[in-house]
């Protein structure tokens, strides 16, 4: 789980996992696989560092660097 905050300070977590993307327009929008949208604080780069720390953490970043080395190597 990664911590995020609302725009009112209050904090919550989300799962990376339900994460489908996240935009800056100009607060950073959310949007969950089920199509949810949620506003947060933190800006992109936050994000992309909480992210990336999750994934690494939980050994997700290796399986993407293994999927796109055989992507690779496919073409």
């Amino acid at each position: 789980m990664i911590e995020v905050s609302r725009l009112n300070g209050s904090t919550f977590y989300i799962n990376p996992l339900h994460i489908e993307g996240f935009e800056s327009i100009p607060d950073v929008v959310i949007t969950l696989t089920n199509g949810k949208k949620l506003v947060v604080r933190e800006n992109a780069d936050e994000i992309i560092t909480k992210l990336t720390e999750f994934y690494r953490n939980t050994g997700g970043l290796k399986v993407v660097i293994q999927y796109q080395a055989q992507q690779e190597i496919e073409k």
